[in-house]
């Protein structure tokens, strides 16, 4: 059999150019890289986190004694406490989100590992809504107890203003986050597809091209 006819015939018979044959050759060692980017900006991202929170720490640390003249403003040492106690809160749970990226190995095989980071993402879009939820709730609700008003004057202006701006900062929180999210689970559904595609189309080719040379050759 001719190889240069059956390069030929077989390019005939797949339609593809030649930039599109380079492209499908090429694209598990694409999405290879894109997740692995993606995974080095999810860490550098929760990184980012840590740090900032840490930072604001260390001047809320400094910055408290000088507002409440050396602690000695009713309540000042309990409010410290509480905030540092928020801020570890908080850290802690990005710190365990960054050990779960950290810790996730990925899969060799292409479409099991847009898989495992398509399940991680989704896991990590509902435990930070729930995390935010709870968190702000649990602010609210906690300090009217601690503070020992309980669920007495709920309708008073600054209440209520207070719980509206609470309500809209949260709203935004979770649109923030939820837009970040689906954005990288957009984009790894995409991957997934056109990986897919690609090996129905590698099945066709193959098919095709042996169809092509039963029926010149044989």
């Amino acid at each position: 059999m001719d190889i240069d006819a059956l390069k030929a015939g077989w390019k005939k018979t797949s339609g593809l150019s030649a930039e599109e044959q380079s492209h499908f050759d090429r694209l598990p060692a694409l999405l290879q890289g894109k997740t692995t980017d993606m995974i080095t900006v999810t860490r550098r991202q929760y990184e980012r986190v840590i740090t900032v929170l840490l930072g604001s720490m260390v001047v809320a640390t400094l910055a408290m004694p000088l507002l409440t003249d050396g602690f000695t403003y009713p309540g000042s040492p309990q409010g410290f406490v509480k905030m540092m106690f928020l801020y570890q809160l908080i850290v802690l749970f990005y710190w365990a989100k960054l050990r779960t990226v950290n810790h996730l190995t990925l899969s060799d095989s292409i479409p099991e590992r847009l898989e495992q980071l398509l399940t991680m993402f989704r896991r990590g879009l509902r435990t930070e809504i729930i995390f935010i939820v709870s968190l702000l709730l649990g602010i609210v609700f906690v300090g009217r107890f601690f503070y020992g008003k309980g669920l007495s004057g709920l309708r008073a202006p600054d209440v209520v203003t207070a719980f509206a701006l609470s309500v809209v900062f949260t709203g935004a929180m979770l649109w923030f986050v939820r837009k970040r999210y689906r954005a990288k689970i957009e984009e790894l559904k995409t991957y997934l597809q056109e990986y897919r595609q690609a090996q129905v189309y590698g099945v066709v080719l193959i098919v095709s091209t042996f169809a092509w040379i039963y029926g010149t050759y044989l």
